[in-house]
């Protein structure tokens, strides 16, 4: 018999009133406490605005949506949204969402802003099936909220240590998916649970981690009849006790389906020229679906100019990479998909592990060890000097696969050199120069020997080459009449296999800014106490204004490159403009 999980420990201990089911040889008690939630409004008008949250934080596409600010701010305010349109409603804390049909994004970026300064960015997540509120009381399966439909998408919020329980009606043969949408894109501080629960009360399915700390589960129905789909949630943060939590932002986003989910794509990793289309990866789909991949944030009506832009994560990115998407209007879930440029060679695996895949370098593929024994193993020529960049993906692509990845020298002896992990510790960064000439083996595989499908990995090597890249401080800066302020920007130069390469002298100029606003551009040379940071000063002589600008970096040896700065990460993305408003 197995034992009793967290979820069950918290459900013991909870000493609120209970309803009492029988599962796994334990008595699980489930919280049974209301939930509420609190506007606050009425900051001076002095203030820029604080956003803490959006209620609901998301929404399907082609529809509109009325969304509640929380936070700290006066009303009426102005409000700028990456990917849809927003407009401020009368109502006090209230905008209404307008998300377009064909908006190619599972993720778009709003805030409010005034003559003082603006709120932190906060994400609203974009999905494709119908939607509706959770309605307390739900803690008890007796007063679970029945769903209209077996394919939605529920908005919801934990407080107080609260179960949530829904009940939906399924059919023998049917693949229930159930996917929490929480901590990962929305980052709610929180670590989600889920049960599928029979109508009698004993636990079918359960899962804690998947998506990272989102939980996900999909459970063959073997009967035809009523079901239950049970939420909770753990602190994010580990604390000393096992209980549920929750608090005013532990939201989340739940859908419940048995039908199309989208989980990811074969390959990852597509080539920006001309249309591409990959393998959809999941439940419920047909044998072989390929769907289109469309840059993120792009609609008919707009390009994707400032689209949120893919973090490092403690990793490399090739250079030239940008986001795409792939959904399809009444299919649940969304993947992200990397698109470099054509330079890069998109490959497949060609071998089953008894005999290595050439890498054309730069190269990038996406990797599937189908059995329990499986390796992938590649196989890259090196000449003596040559750095080579290998980065190896697991978490970023959703899959359950922990890889042990090997470099092998042409003596066939395995490297020593340190594997750097990223966040989360499943993706893996090698940086190392080749001492000889030869052939180099990396061999990649599950040491936990798991046989299950979702044990894929992303693969990216190349050799680098002297480049650089700009980093902002903050996403957005403000200036006011009366002195200059200083926006700092650091610069992180790569020197591929001469290290007196260097990248030369870095011209450094703020681009689009509001009339009245100067900036001298500043150069970064390439040593010295500005090869590493440089500052530029923003002065203003004009009128009170808000909006976005862009930071560029120009340098032409020892050949032309151009990057954008980027502002600090958060929530895996980062975008290459800042947010600037200028004050008398």
């Amino acid at each position: 018999m197995p034992p009793a999980t967290n979820f069950h420990r918290a459900l013991i201990r909870a000493s609120v009133r209970r309803q009492t089911v029988t599962a796994w040889g334990v008595v699980l008690v489930v919280i049974a406490l209301g939930s509420s939630s609190q506007h606050l409004c009425g900051a001076a008008s002095a203030a820029a605005p604080e956003v803490t949250q959006l209620i609901p934080p998301g929404g399907q596409r082609g529809s509109k949506v009325i969304v509640k600010c929380e936070g700290n701010f006066a009303w009426p305010v102005q409000v700028e949204a990456k990917g849809v349109d927003v407009a401020v409603t009368p109502e006090s804390g209230k905008l209404e969402v307008s998300i377009p049909a064909d908006l190619a994004a599972d993720r778009a970026w709003i805030r409010i802003y005034n003559s003082e300064g603006t709120s932190l960015p906060l994400p609203f997540l974009i999905g494709s099936l119908p939607e509706l509120e959770e309605v307390e009381p739900n803690d008890v399966l007796r007063n679970a909220q029945t769903l209209p439909q077996s394919q939605i998408t529920i908005n919801g919020r934990f407080e107080n240590g609260v179960v949530d329980c829904y009940r939906v009606e399924l059919t023998k043969g049917d693949t229930l998916v159930v996917a929490m949408q929480a901590n990962h894109l929305l980052g709610a501080p929180l670590d989600g649970v889920l049960q599928v629960v029979s109508a009698d009360g004993f636990v079918l399915a359960e899962n804690h981690d998947d998506v990272r700390l989102d939980p996900l589960v999909a459970y063959a129905v073997p009967r035809t009849g009523v079901y239950f789909v049970r939420a909770a949630a753990f602190p994010a943060a580990p604390r000393a006790d096992v209980n549920f939590a929750g608090r005013a932002n532990y939201l989340y986003r739940l859908t419940i389906t048995n039908g199309p989910f989208l989980l990811t794509t074969r390959p990852t990793t597509v080539s920006n020229v001309g249309p591409q289309r990959v393998q959809a990866v999941g439940w419920n789909l047909a044998e072989d679906l390929r769907i289109p991949v469309l840059p993120l944030g792009h609609t008919t009506a707009r390009s994707s100019e400032f689209a949120e832009q893919e973090g490092s994560s403690g990793l490399r990115i090739p250079a030239g990479a940008r986001l795409g998407i792939v959904h399809a209007d009444g299919m649940a879930g969304s993947a992200r998909v990397r698109m470099l440029p054509e330079n890069v060679a998109i490959q497949m695996p060609t071998n089953d592990g008894s005999a290595p895949t050439e890498l054309k370098l730069p190269a990038a593929l996406t990797g599937w060890l189908k059995t329990a024994n499986q390796q992938g193993i590649y196989k890259c020529t090196l000449t003596q000097g040559q750095p080579l960049v290998v980065v190896v993906e697991s978490s970023r692509i959703d899959s359950l696969l922990d890889p042990a990845v090997t470099l092998t020298g042409p003596s066939g002896a395995v490297i020593p050199e340190p594997w750097v992990s990223g966040q989360p510790q499943k993706d893996a960064l090698l940086t190392y120069v080749a001492p000889a000439d030869g052939d180099y083996i990396l061999t990649i595989r599950d040491p936990y020997h798991m046989d299950t499908l979702r044990r894929g990995y992303r693969l990216s090597a190349w050799i680098e080459e002297p480049d650089f890249e700009l980093a902002l401080a903050s996403d957005s800066i403000l200036v006011s009449a009366d002195k200059p302020t200083e926006l700092a920007i650091q610069v992180t130069r790569r020197t591929g296999m001469d290290p007196s390469g260097n990248v030369g002298p870095i011209t450094i100029e703020a681009v689009g800014l509001p009339a009245g606003v100067t900036a001298e551009p500043v150069v970064s040379e390439s040593s010295g106490g500005t090869a590493a940071a440089v500052k530029l000063q923003i002065s203003s002589t004009g009128p009170n204004s808000s909006g976005p600008i862009q930071v560029v970096g120009r340098s032409t040896a020892p050949r032309p490159i151009e990057r954008w700065a980027r502002t600090p990460e958060r929530l895996g993305a980062c975008f290459e403009s800042l947010w600037l408003t200028v004050t008398k």
